[in-house]
């Protein structure tokens, strides 16, 4: 554990995975971060609609949204030199859209939710998000818990076939903000 100069969060120095760079550290987002998160999600937001997916096209989500997890502790970055490359919110508790899904998730125990999950452009390609969702399991072990769920767009193959070679096993879908989504559950144990 170290000591983040930036946000003064408590960062984790995270094991290397093939083809990422061995300085990236995770930690909890802190107010300082809010600028390159939006940046990062405005690229991603870009890319996404460059690429033809509807995901994230209406604003969603916007900066307001950022802000808010951040302030409540459920914000993530990945950082490297000590600036976040990668964000994503990490939510321990029931997601109301969860509720209500076409399908069946895998159990009925307590899970987390990643949701926000986005790579700066200039990082794409080489494990992050991948070792985001690493890291979002490690927490979930640390608090207990032995389920993590996600969703995406049909169109956003990108975060299907991460979720997908991560072991998240997809189970229906859900409605998120009245559009549909494909609703993903891993079991940690």
């Amino acid at each position: 554990m170290t000591r983040d100069e930036k946000s003064g969060a408590t960062a984790l120095r995270v094991p290397p995975v093939t083809g990422t760079p061995a300085d990236v550290l995770f930690r909890k987002a802190g107010p300082g971060d809010c600028a390159q998160a939006q940046e990062i999600v405005r690229l991603a937001r870009e890319r996404m609609g460059r690429q033809g997916n509807p995901q994230w096209q209406d604003g969603y989500p916007a900066d307001e949204d950022l802000r808010r997890d951040i302030e409540s502790g459920d914000g993530y970055v990945l950082c490297r030199h000590n600036r976040p490359v990668a964000y994503g919110a990490i939510l321990f508790g029931e997601e109301p859209e969860y509720g209500p899904i076409e399908g069946r998730w895998l159990n009925d125990r307590p899970y987390a939710v990643v949701h926000r999950l986005a790579v700066h452009e200039a990082f794409e390609r080489k494990g992050l998000a991948g070792l985001f969702l690493q890291q979002a399991e490690r927490l979930c072990l640390d608090k207990h818990l032995l389920d993590i769920r996600a969703d995406t767009h049909s169109a956003n193959a990108a975060m299907r076939g991460l979720l997908e070679r991560s072991g998240y096993v997809f189970c229906g879908e859900i409605r998120h903000r009245g559009t549909p989504r494909r609703a993903y559950h891993k079991t940690l144990d």
